[in-house]
């Protein structure tokens, strides 16, 4: 959960769709066909390859996708976002030199083609549908049990409504350039988890969401919430209880 680097001397949407392009890359290393077709969409986009190394952080594995399915949802939405956003150079120049110095495996070679979207072509996508996206919060089990149920729906639809805002700015406004789970969250199934911990075991929670980068708002000492985007099992790694 350390860091070597970070990637504070991008702009924040540089920043946040290079965290996203290490995970994506992370999942690429498991699946060489997926790779192939992602290399290969990416020299498409004749973006420039980066002349300086780009400063990044090992990938959040709650960020990296599970599956296939997944990834390629992430890669379309990835590279289509990178295209309308041309001052997102980190970014873009981090995937363009991976592209650059990928090696097709042998085997891979007569099975890919030139593609501007990744996957539907080539019939990679396994399912359409993927898991279910929820918009989780946390809540300090001291402000849980000493307030209604009417005040808890109130907080959860403040921080919620937060990191839902503040991704909706990174998307420069538009729900459809949102990352898909995000979209999927406010476009199709608001699906949200509620839990309570302690107050110590709410601070950590919210220190490793800060390392990790994870998208998150916090109500201090109180709550937070944490964005579609991040896998379900990150709260589970925590001491929490659901509500339900």
């Amino acid at each position: 959960m350390g860091t070597s680097h970070t990637t504070s001397t991008y702009s924040k949407v540089d920043s946040w769709l290079l965290h996203h392009a290490t995970a994506l890359l992370a999942y690429a290393k498991t699946d060489a066909t997926f790779s192939a077709n992602l290399a290969h969409s990416l020299l498409l986009q004749n973006w420039k390859p980066t002349q300086s190394q780009i400063r990044t952080q090992p990938p959040s594995t709650y960020l990296v996708p599970q599956t296939k399915t997944e990834a390629i949802l992430e890669g379309n939405w990835l590279l289509q976002t990178l295209d309308e956003n041309v001052t997102a150079r980190a970014a873009r120049g981090l995937l363009t030199t991976w592209a650059y110095n990928y090696q097709v495996p042998q085997d891979l070679i007569f099975g890919v083609v030139g593609l501007a979207v990744i996957g539907p072509t080539l019939g990679l996508i396994q399912s359409k549908k993927k898991k279910r996206s929820h918009l989780q919060v946390v809540v300090d089990k001291k402000w849980y049990t000493s307030h209604s149920t009417k005040e808890l729906i109130e907080l959860v639809q403040t921080t919620s409504q937060k990191v839902l805002a503040q991704e909706l700015r990174l998307a420069g406004g538009n729900a459809f350039r949102m990352h898909p789970d995000t979209a999927a969250w406010c476009l199709d199934e608001p699906l949200t988890k509620i839990f309570f911990t302690d107050h110590h075991e709410l601070t950590l929670l919210q220190e490793v969401a800060e390392i990790e980068r994870l998208s998150h708002t916090t109500v201090t000492a109180v709550a937070i919430a944490l964005s579609p985007t991040i896998d379900d099992s990150f709260v589970r790694e925590f001491n929490t209880e659901e509500i339900k």
